[in-house]
């Protein structure tokens, strides 16, 4: 069994309590966590222009929902139409393109490839508990180089729920206003950061049906930065790339988890699946096999 204890102050005279529960097993699902996943040139144009390269799990910080922090976030932009560039190609960047798109944003949504739509990243056979248990030990038996392709099969990217793949093509069909755009190479985009005058140079481009490039022009008197993507401009960009797990800075990894194994790949040596420790695929994993788990890292 696991001894579980919280503590924390009491606002009311400043003292601190402390709880104990003690449990078989102990699920933590609070949120997404970890370190965001960020392509070099992008981390260099956020520093350059703070506030205007953001990664998704910065606006989950905020404790709304996406909906909510990218609507408040275009809000805050001093262009009269803020142009936003959303990069990935799940579930996460699907809702951030819409949100923007909702609150008024000329939007393109970038992914490297074309948008999916299934009920889990992981195939579904993974998820039976009648077929799981013999998967895995086939897996483990496998040669390690011979697992890289059993991964690849079996872990193929994210995905996005079909009710939102409709959302978006219905956005895309609505005008130029929302754009789906599907470039392999964007994790090699060239990335910069210039200054907007106020003299009628575009806060970011929207395409016309013609092919052309409609410029909207920022609010008079004020200069503001612009993020350079391949040629193009964007007031904002919303990075949807995913993170990786902050093992060493989480008393809930260090302490407990003895089983985890360090390194990129964990699911090399635990099962498909496990590079995705706050899936709800690897909650079912670890439970049928009766290991305690940890489903994402403490805020």
């Amino acid at each position: 069994k696991y001894e579980v204890v919280s503590t924390h102050t009491n606002p009311a005279d400043g003292r601190n309590v402390s709880r104990t529960l003690v449990a078989e097993a102990v699920v933590v699902a609070t949120g997404p966590c970890g370190l965001p996943n960020i392509p070099p040139q992008f981390a260099e144009a956020a520093t350059e222009a703070p506030g205007q390269v953001i990664h998704t799990t910065d606006l989950f910080k905020s404790g709304t929902s996406l909906k909510v922090s990218v609507g408040a976030k275009i809000c805050q932009m001093a262009s009269g139409v803020a142009s936003v560039l959303v990069v990935g190609g799940g579930l996460s960047a699907a809702q951030a393109a819409l949100a923007a798109y909702r609150a008024g944003a000329a939007v393109v949504l970038r992914s490297r490839r074309p948008l999916r739509t299934k009920r889990f990243d992981l195939d579904n056979k993974w998820l039976e508990f009648r077929m799981m248990n013999k998967l895995r030990y086939d897996f483990l038996n496998t040669p390690l180089v011979e697992r890289l392709a059993a991964l690849e099969e079996a872990v193929d990217g994210g995905s996005v729920p079909a009710a939102y793949i409709n959302e978006l093509e219905i956005a895309a069909s609505m005008g130029e206003r929302f754009r789906i755009e599907i470039d392999p190479e964007i994790g090699d985009a060239a990335v910069s950061v210039t200054v907007v005058d106020n003299g009628g140079t575009a806060a970011g481009p929207l395409r016309t049906s013609d092919g052309g490039v409609t410029k909207v022009s920022p609010t008079a008197g004020v200069d503001e930065k612009a993020i350079i993507v391949n040629s193009e401009e964007y007031s904002l960009v919303i990075l949807a790339t995913g993170a990786s797990l902050d093992v060493a800075g989480s008393p809930l990894y260090v302490v407990a988890c003895v089983w985890f194994v360090w390194g990129g790949r964990t699911d090399i040596a635990m099962g498909v699946g496990a590079s995705r420790m706050d899936g709800v695929g690897v909650v079912l994993l670890l439970l049928s096999l009766k290991v305690i788990c940890r489903g994402a890292c403490a805020s």
